[in-house]
């Protein structure tokens, strides 16, 4: 009897502790941040492009982080453009690498911000690693015209970062400032990436921009657009002239520890007039060609 009674006993602790082991497992919940894109299907030459979208947090905008972007020509993997936009306020947010200067320099890294055309265009960028571990990283320089035109884009430089350590770089030749360049003021961006957006990288920090005086004349750094909380813009313009026609790739990225959110979307660029060429086909040039083609069809109505 007292055994039978001692296999019930040890037979009710082990059932006891089963359910109590049950009872605390912790539910654990993945958490998932997802980054949007938008943009129009089609741009004409010398059109203003914007790329914007959201960055939420199991549907909860983020407010403090960082989105890139970089844009690449058609058939290429090239980056055309790299930009990198705040979601919010990220002026209290500790970033492993910074970018505290950006100088547009001449041959002898000496600070100028004023170019003739044909000149060359050299930087000069100190950055600041607040870390206690080395980050490997590259910086890539933008240059666009006062109009928001592109006119160049180069990684000058590539390393590692060691901790607490702050490094000046120092690059010319960078750009040549083309000889049919606008004059007015232009202005430069550097983004401190782990690599490219294409490649899984993103921005260690904000972009940092740097104005540049082509010649005389008048003209202005455009205004960054505003944004809501929880959301990221960033707008361009499409060459007037000698624009590449055809799809445009624009991939986008955002790093919010531990989580990174991708998105990518496409745009054509095509000139509006350019109906045919000899081929039948648009031919990249708008002449008495297209102009023939809508005289012939002029006043004709389509059946709705």
């Amino acid at each position: 009897m007292k055994r039978k009674l001692h296999i019930l006993l040890l037979t009710l602790t082990i059932t006891t502790l089963t359910t109590l082991t049950t009872i605390y497992i912790p539910q654990v919940h993945a958490a998932t941040l997802t980054l949007t894109i938008n943009c129009k299907a089609q741009y004409d030459l010398g059109e203003q492009v914007i790329i914007n979208g959201t960055l939420t947090q199991d549907g909860t905008p983020v407010t403090d982080a960082l989105v890139t972007a970089q844009i690449n020509k058609p058939n290429s993997t090239e980056p055309w453009i790299i930009r990198t936009s705040p979601t919010g306020n990220t002026s209290t947010v500790h970033w492993s690498l910074e970018i505290t200067n950006l100088t547009t320099a001449d041959s002898g890294g000496n600070p100028k911000t004023t170019f003739n055309r044909g000149e060359y265009l050299g930087f000069k960028v100190t950055i600041k690693n607040h870390d206690l571990t080395p980050h490997d990283a590259k910086l890539y320089v933008s240059a666009f015209y006062g109009n928001e035109i592109p006119f160049g884009i180069q990684k000058i430089w590539e390393g590692t970062v060691q901790a607490q350590e702050q490094k000046t770089i120092t690059v010319w030749p960078v750009f040549e400032i083309p000889d049919n360049a606008p004059t007015g003021t232009a202005f430069a961006t550097a983004n401190r990436l782990t690599d490219t957006p294409t490649s899984g990288g993103f921005a260690y920090c904000p972009e940092k921009s740097s104005g540049v005086q082509k010649e005389s004349g008048g003209g202005t750094q455009p205004p960054s657009p505003t944004t809501q909380d929880g959301t990221y813009n960033k707008t361009f313009r499409i060459p007037g002239r000698y624009a590449k026609l055809g799809n445009y790739t624009v991939h986008v990225i955002s790093y919010y520890p531990p989580l990174l959110a991708q998105n990518t979307t496409t745009f054509e660029v095509i000139l509006v007039g350019d109906l045919t060429g000899p081929d039948g086909e648009p031919d990249g040039k708008v002449n008495m060609r297209d102009v023939a083609i809508v005289a012939r069809n002029y006043g004709k109505e389509a059946i709705p």
